[in-house]
């Protein structure tokens, strides 16, 4: 009898065991795994001078909505101030529902911006950018935005924006 309940804890803790060895394997097999983490910037077609405008990045990680993202900012800035982000506005969002970060956020006057945002999940990061018209906007001065850029762009200090670490 006393055979039998000391094999029984034995078979029990051999599977307890192997149970954790498994574990301990898929989490690093998931950690190896190459980062699917995507960050897709919403924001409204027009948007109006002195009035809440709601920003939102959807995320997800393999198709999946990422809804415990370790930071999610957006970061904020007039495009005239040139590339170097002087003045800047950085918010924290708040997960919405499904992977859904929101941010609001008042212009105040006409012009381009650029609206970046900044996430964390684990080890990866992603940092997207988009530009923003807000108001009135005249050719020239879009023109002139997107020269600058370009020219930014060649010169590489900054990089595209929506690059992978």
């Amino acid at each position: 009898m006393m055979k039998k309940i000391a094999v029984g804890i034995m078979l029990a803790l051999v599977l307890v065991s192997s149970a954790a060895c498994t574990a301990s394997t898929d989490t690093q097999k998931k950690q190896h795994v190459s980062s699917q983490l995507n960050a897709e910037i919403i924001t409204p077609e027009s948007i109006a001078l002195k009035q809440e405008t709601v920003l939102q990045v959807s995320l997800t990680d393999h198709n999946e909505p990422v809804t415990k993202a370790d930071l999610v900012h957006f970061e904020i800035w007039d495009a005239k101030k040139g590339q170097g982000k002087e003045g800047s506005q950085m918010i924290s969002a708040q997960h919405e529902k499904d992977g859904l970060y929101t941010v609001s956020a008042t212009f105040e006057q006409n012009g381009v911006y650029f609206v970046q945002t900044h996430i964390s999940v684990g080890e990866q990061h992603v940092m997207p950018k988009k530009q923003l018209i807000v108001g009135e906007v005249s050719a020239e001065e879009l023109k002139a935005v997107q020269e600058e850029m370009l020219k930014h762009e060649m010169g590489g200090s900054e990089g595209h924006g929506g690059h992978h670490h």
